[in-house]
């Protein structure tokens, strides 16, 4: 389960596109310009090549949590993704039920076969994710570096 803001798309990778001086110095050009998504939303390198080696390590699929699934199909969900780096297959998006994130991944895992492995990549795990799912399965990106080295740890260890 994949959440994108605060995982993906973070301050490192704003710094690796735009520079990390003084907002007079920043230079918005350098972000690529994107057909799908958020079409000024950069994700970080490093985020995504830790991403796309958990998924080959994992053979693990996408489920997306983000906000970004808001009137988005799932088609269009796996074009953002492919155009920013991420090689993973996007399956499916939990549902808008207006709810907690932890209710809505519940409510999707109800209407499907629950994988016998998992992990919730969200940087918001703590605020309401955790109270339906165990932290070991809960990998909780910072803004600043999202989804890096320890969370890649973490993911690795709740998938096999």
């Amino acid at each position: 389960f994949l959440d994108i803001d605060g995982v993906l798309n973070c301050q490192s990778g704003y710094d690796f596109w735009v520079g990390s001086g003084p907002p007079d110095t920043w230079d918005y050009s350098n972000i690529p310009k994107y057909k799908y998504g958020s079409t000024r939303s950069p994700f970080c390198p490093k985020t995504v090549a830790l991403l796309n080696q958990l998924i080959a390590l994992t053979r693990s699929k996408i489920v997306i949590i983000s906000t970004w699934r808001y009137g988005t199909s799932v088609h269009d969900l796996q074009c953002a993704l492919n155009e920013r780096g991420v090689v993973g297959h996007v399956i499916d998006k939990t549902e808008v039920l207006g709810t907690k994130r932890g209710e809505e991944i519940q409510e999707w895992m109800d209407r499907h076969d629950i994988p016998e492995k998992y992990v919730i990549i969200d940087d918001d795990c703590h605020y309401d994710i955790i109270q339906y799912f165990p932290d070991k399965v809960c990998v909780q990106p910072g803004e600043i570096n999202g989804f890096d080295e320890p969370c890649f740890a973490k993911a690795v260890d709740a998938l096999v």
